[in-house]
């Protein structure tokens, strides 16, 4: 995979986080280009994926005590068979061991990637999203409760 590089996104990025975030329909409004720039000067922590030196994806995680939280990552449909989402996660794990992501209990492929990167299933939470739907929790291989 040498034709992929992760890095800390910048606000030269928003555009593309904006475009990129609107392929993953949500179900919600897309971030405005004031929230992208608040998320960036804030605590959370953003990296794209640049695949032949064009973003194709990106993740966002937030520090939540000694863990790490991941409430959003988009991969573009056109790389989503390239292991990007494998690549962000585990450039997430190098950060912090202990991390919790959730996906809808309908998205068999983000469930999938997250257990190809160690993760396992800790909980469910009903009508999480906007939409009505499930929750399943996910933790990391190094998640410690307490």
């Amino acid at each position: 995979m040498d034709k992929l590089h992760i890095r800390k996104a910048g606000k030269e990025d928003v555009p593309k986080l904006s475009e990129l975030e609107q392929t993953a329909n949500f179900g919600f409004a897309p971030r405005v280009t004031a929230t992208w720039h608040k998320s960036l000067d804030g605590q959370e922590q953003i990296y794209v994926a640049e695949y032949d030196n064009e973003v194709v994806g990106y993740i966002i995680h937030a520090p939540v005590l000694d863990k790490l939280h991941i409430p959003e990552e988009v991969i573009h449909p056109d790389y989503r068979d390239k292991k990007i989402g494998q690549a962000l996660i585990n450039h997430a794990l190098s950060i912090n061991k202990q991390i919790w992501a959730e996906a809808e209990v309908t998205n068999f492929a983000c469930q999938n990637m997250l257990k190809s990167c160690g993760f396992y299933t800790h909980s469910y939470v009903k009508e999480y999203y906007y939409n009505g739907v499930d929750a399943v929790m996910m933790v990391s291989e190094g998640w410690q409760s307490g």
